[in-house]
């Protein structure tokens, strides 16, 4: 089965879009899956180690070969986007640390000086998603929303926050103060150096998780230590436990889950940070007497000489006439009333640039 398979089922049945993170150790850097890097490749000896023959089948009958002059090497190009068997994403995403073993693919490295070294394909680990994208609920978001998505987070048990006869809880006020619990740190230097590294990796998700609008969607399940987690040895009794706390998720995201009240957030945070967007363009597009040269007159001078990414010239001018249309709107809404002065969800938001993982 592949990801495109789980697009298109057969018969009619409801299109599922999967996705997976995972984490390139050498990279250190996330990877969302399937990829749409096409540049890794993998070994066929070393996968065939990790994975059944009738994966391996489907591999060899849908990578193409990869020629490193060597005629001993056994590379191959994983399969692009969906044509990616869901074993092979699902192993990828799961690899935790001394758990599961890392997946090992192979990329060429750039940043070298030599042609000689940058065309020999150097090893990648791909290890547990969570090591750098521990809640990825963007993955089927967006800034308006039309359908919602959700997220079932799974804390660590605390009776004085985990009250009531159930595991499972949604927010009941979705303007409450930040719901990022405050844990103490027991257990001596050990601990504290989990936390560091706790910090570093979850601080994305930890605040994306305060902010109205998603805070509403997040079904927290807590856990207690014999539950879940790494104890492999649950036995049935406990898995059906488990099972039940996620039926009561699903319920509370049916049952509890106000999705007029939530668009209506996210709007009125889309709407805030819009205005203070093109407020900052305006700003770059005028200038100010700290600046050597406003942005309007930057672009008046250079595009036509640009070195990369040149544009023909009707692409160019419908370019600076859309710009100048921002500048306009920003100008505009400038009048008052200020949006950001008005009943808006808090914390602030940013809206920025980032590549895709």
């Amino acid at each position: 089965m592949t990801f495109d398979d789980l697009a298109t089922p057969p018969g009619g049945a409801p299109p599922v879009a999967l996705r997976m993170m995972t984490t390139n150790l050498m990279m250190r850097r996330p990877f969302t899956v399937p990829m749409r890097d096409h540049s890794f490749l993998f070994r066929k000896q070393e996968f065939e180690n990790l994975f059944p023959p009738r994966v391996m089948n489907y591999l060899m009958a849908n990578s193409e070969p990869f020629d490193t002059g060597n005629p001993a090497d056994d590379f191959f190009h994983l399969p692009p986007d969906g044509k990616l068997p869901v074993a092979i994403g699902a192993r990828m995403s799961l690899s935790f640390p001394l758990l599961i073993s890392a997946i090992p693919l192979y990329a060429r490295d750039f940043t070298l000086n030599e042609a000689a070294g940058r065309s020999v394909p150097r090893l990648c680990l791909f290890s547990d998603g969570g090591l750098a994208s521990n809640f990825p609920i963007h993955f089927f978001d967006k800034l308006w929303p039309n359908h919602p998505t959700f997220g079932i987070s799974l804390d660590d048990f605390n009776p004085a926050r985990n009250i009531g006869p159930g595991r499972a809880w949604l927010p009941e006020n979705a303007n409450s103060g930040v719901l990022i619990p405050i844990l103490p740190i027991e257990g001596g230097l050990l601990a504290f150096l989990q936390r560091l590294i706790d910090a570093a990796k979850d601080w994305q998700d930890n605040l994306q998780s305060t902010l109205p609008g998603y805070r509403e969607r997040i079904v927290h399940v807590a856990l207690k230590p014999d539950e879940g987690g790494l104890n492999l040895t649950m036995d049935a009794t406990m898995v059906g436990k488990l099972a039940h706390y996620g039926a009561d998720a699903g319920q509370l995201a049916r049952d509890a889950f106000n999705f007029d009240e939530h668009r209506w957030r996210r709007f009125l945070v889309a709407m805030a940070r819009m205005e203070q967007t093109l407020d900052e363009f305006t700003t770059a597009w005028d200038g100010d007497t700290m600046e050597k040269e406003s942005f309007q007159s930057y672009l008046a001078r250079y595009p036509d000489h640009a070195q990369t990414y040149q544009q023909d010239s009707a692409r160019l001018a419908e370019m600076l006439r859309r710009a100048a249309a921002l500048v306009d709107m920003g100008r505009a809404w400038r009048n008052p009333p200020d949006i950001r002065d008005g009943q808006i969800p808090k914390p602030d938001t940013n809206l920025s640039i980032t590549p895709k993982p």
